[in-house]
């Protein structure tokens, strides 16, 4: 994916829930990573994990209180996708712009 791409989620067949770039400014596997380090569902699409209700995941071991409440915000951000018709496509949300100097 090139810098500063991001997915715009239609029907979350072709974007990956945990991998894919589309909320935020990395994947939710950086901003959860402890979460996703004992996920079972690594490499699912939005859709396969996500039906507009619910939130199918499950985890290699028990959930601690303190990723309970990572487990919680991330469901608050999923909450917010309604899945749709149209294709996932993509964006340059924000242009990247490079300073480069040459020599004189």
């Amino acid at each position: 994916m090139a810098l500063g791409y991001q997915w715009v989620v239609g029907y979350g067949k072709r974007v990956r829930f945990w991998e894919g770039l589309w909320f935020g400014n990395s994947s939710l596997a950086v901003q959860f990573w402890q979460l996703y380090v004992i996920n079972n569902e690594q490499g699912a699409t939005i859709s396969q994990v996500w039906d507009s209700v619910e939130l199918k995941q499950t985890f290699r071991r028990a959930v601690s209180q303190r990723l309970m409440l990572q487990w919680d915000e991330l469901n608050q951000i999923v909450s917010s996708i309604t899945l749709n018709a149209e294709e996932d496509g993509g964006s340059y949300p924000h242009p990247c712009r490079v300073a480069v100097k040459y020599p004189s």
